[in-house]
């Protein structure tokens, strides 16, 4: 194993206790900033997916090059945890420019996370490197892979989509980068895990079921525009969540930690259609969208403004009103409710220290009508 020299492991300290912090703090009261930003860059794909329609979406008036670096650069005292998504990423001719940015002008960032569906290797690879240089202490890729070759093939609406995923995998393994394989459960795949982690170790040996990320299918309109092109998360697709997360096996991480709270919280969504715990949107996190509106999450079609009329600054949105009123709808339980890791993770840290506070989010479920807590709980 190797060893991490002190000045380095002295510098990923740096960055991790204020995170670690501010973690702490979102278990006893909404936060003054988020610390996570999911940064939705871009609407064009290069996969037709089934389960998916953000291809569909129109892409211009999208953020420039310098708007999205002056947002950035505003947020870059308080961010913390960010998440690069599309669309795919590399279809921006930019976006080396953006990676380079997060590299090198947010000294905050503690936690940085990039999803590809991997048509574009060597684009992925070069974007890869240029954060893996930097001081940031975790860094992670994600390579979409939904089944076996046809299967794949056949949900990402590309012939030869699973070779050119599976090579940008190992490429990116190949060249240090922490990477794993992004799964996403619906009925198509549902059974397929074991035939898609076979074919995978037939082309990269010494994968396992660990290197595979896996979680519920969630409906958007907002983020997706799948609503009617898949069915919310059923029980069948439940059991293949934690057979799954049993062949995984146990782990000792933080990301391990995360994935067993968000299985062993997925069947109260499931079986009620609402968040088992309340959310942090609008608290710890929030979304930018590919035009510059600020969302609560990738679910919730509420904007709270656009950055362009705020200077590019995320923190004069966050001091509006509307913010205040949405995120309490969020605390009373009137949002659209879901089960995403996009979501799911920051909840889940921010309900881990205070006794009963899950219990008694829970235990409102049933008034689907009514009103939830009113604060933290």
């Amino acid at each position: 194993m190797a060893v991490i020299p002190f000045r380095k492991r002295r510098g990923q300290l740096r960055r991790y206790l204020p995170f670690a912090a501010r973690a702490l703090e979102a278990n006893f009261r909404d936060l003054e900033q988020p610390y996570r930003l999911f940064v939705h860059v871009t609407n064009a794909c290069n996969a037709r997916c089934t389960m998916c329609g953000i291809w569909r979406k129109p892409v211009g008036d999208e953020l420039s090059t310098h708007e999205l670096l002056d947002v950035l650069g505003n947020a870059a005292r308080y961010i913390q945890w960010m998440d690069i998504t599309g669309g795919e990423v590399f279809l921006r001719e930019d976006i080396f420019d953006i990676l380079q940015f997060v590299a090198d002008g947010m000294p905050r960032m503690a936690m940085f996370h990039f999803a590809t569906n991997g048509l574009l290797t060597e684009r992925v690879v070069r974007g890869a490197e240029i954060v893996a240089r930097s001081r940031i202490p975790r860094f992670i890729v994600t390579v979409s892979l939904d089944g076996p070759p046809e299967l794949h093939d056949r949900m990402r609406g590309v012939n030869g989509c699973w070779e050119r995923s599976v090579e940008t995998f190992r490429a990116l393994r190949a060249s240090g980068v922490d990477v794993v394989f992004g799964m996403t459960l619906t009925e198509q795949n549902v059974a397929c895990f074991d035939a898609t982690l076979d074919a995978v170790v037939a082309r990269v040996p010494g994968v396992v079921a660990r290197d595979f990320h896996v979680n519920l299918a969630q409906v958007s309109e907002l983020y997706y525009g799948n609503r009617g092109e898949i069915a919310p998360a059923g029980p069948s697709l439940l059991d293949a969540l934690a057979w799954i997360h049993r062949k995984r096996g146990p782990g000792f991480g933080v990301v391990d930690y995360l994935e067993r709270a968000y299985l062993a919280h997925a069947r109260t969504y499931v079986e009620t259609g609402r968040s088992p715990m309340l959310c942090e949107a609008l608290s710890s996190s929030a979304v930018l969208g590919p035009q510059g509106d600020v969302y609560p999450c990738i679910i919730f079609d509420r904007s709270i403004g656009n950055v362009r009329e705020a200077g590019y600054d995320l923190e004069r949105l966050w001091g509006r009103p509307i913010r205040k009123r949405l995120r309490e709808e969020i605390r009373r339980g009137k949002c659209p409710h879901c089960w995403t890791p996009c979501e799911a993770y920051q909840a889940i840290i921010a309900n881990t220290l205070v006794p009963g506070s899950v219990w008694l989010w829970q235990a409102s479920l049933p008034r689907r009508s009514g009103e939830g807590p009113t604060g933290k709980v």
